[in-house]
């Protein structure tokens, strides 16, 4: 795995994981409320998750009440 790879699975891990905490969800509702697995989204937030699907990206976003293009705007810059 490059490091390209590395930095953008350790941003999806860390939008996704700030967001939920945003949200005050704890990962079993984000899981009940995305359709995903308790284990996935925990996954998904330690990195262990390398390629989350376009879709799976989508129902995060609805249940964050933003849109997938705000959610991938939070993964690229996410101090804003």
């Amino acid at each position: 795995m490059n490091i390209e790879n590395v930095h953008l699975i350790q941003a999806v891990a860390q939008a996704v994981k700030t967001l939920r905490e945003e949200h005050n969800f704890s990962q079993s509702e984000l899981a009940h409320k995305s359709g995903l697995t308790t284990d996935y989204i925990s996954k998904l937030e330690r990195g262990k998750k390398q390629n989350p699907t376009l879709a799976t990206l989508f129902k995060l976003a609805y249940v964050f009440e933003m849109t997938a293009t705000e959610l991938m705007s939070r993964i690229e810059n996410p101090n804003s």
